[in-house]
């Protein structure tokens, strides 16, 4: 399957099904392949916190880089590769872009 880029304009959101319990410092996941599991640190348990419901990449960013007071570049960068990584494993969902 060939799925476009993210993008700062697309809209991502948590994959319904996705078995998540939340930790003092982070967040363990289980996805649609019961042999493997993810654990996310303080920084991902943020992101998947707010992937509860469709959000832009922009403003997931906007907001960890005033959370975390961090550059707002370097924010997205990181931002983008780590939701490409959840997309591969089938963690959320991406509409939008182009």
């Amino acid at each position: 399957m060939n799925q476009q880029p993210l993008q700062l304009t697309s809209l991502v959101v948590r994959e319904q099904g996705v078995l998540a319990s939340t930790l003092d410092e982070g967040v363990t996941m289980l996805g649609d392949n019961p042999d493997e599991f993810f654990q996310l640190d303080a920084v991902g348990k943020s992101i998947w916190e707010l992937l509860d419901k469709p959000v832009s990449v922009l403003s997931l960013c906007e907001t960890l880089a005033q959370e975390f007071e961090v550059d707002p570049a370097a924010c997205q960068r990181d931002v983008l590769a780590f939701l490409e990584q959840l997309r591969e494993k089938c963690l959320i969902k991406v509409s939008g872009g182009a």
